[in-house]
């Protein structure tokens, strides 16, 4: 009967180191100050932060970075339907961002074509 206890307390140490080793990398992937503000944007979107993604996209996107400019767009474009929430930008705004993402092709857009990201990108 010794043996028992001892099992199940390397079994508690097992999960224990377990459940910590799976932790500590999540822990990991927070934002670090070293991350582009694009990086942070785009962490906020994949977290489901609607709002700080879109607020981060969108002064990117202000300033002229393209790929911030074609997700602010879309994101304002599409927002209660995909999101579940108003993400508001003046018709001036959203036309610059449609503007320059149109101007500055995504990366992923570049090995299907910029014609494909102009018609995806109609208003």
């Amino acid at each position: 009967m010794a043996t028992l206890p001892r099992f199940r307390a390397l079994l508690l140490l097992a999960v224990t180191t377990a459940c910590w080793l799976t932790v500590a990398p999540a822990q990991a992937t927070e934002t670090t100050p070293t991350e582009s503000p694009f990086d942070q944007a785009m962490d906020a979107y994949e977290r489901n932060h609607w709002g700080v993604a879109f607020n981060g996209l969108a002064a990117l996107a202000d300033a002229g970075h393209g790929e911030a400019a074609r997700m602010a767009w879309l994101m304002s474009r599409h927002g209660t339907t995909l999101f579940r929430t108003q993400l508001d930008a003046d018709p001036a705004r959203r036309q610059r961002w449609l503007a320059l993402a149109v101007s500055q092709p995504a990366a992923t857009a570049q090995a299907t074509g910029p014609a494909l990201l102009t018609a995806k990108l109609r208003p």
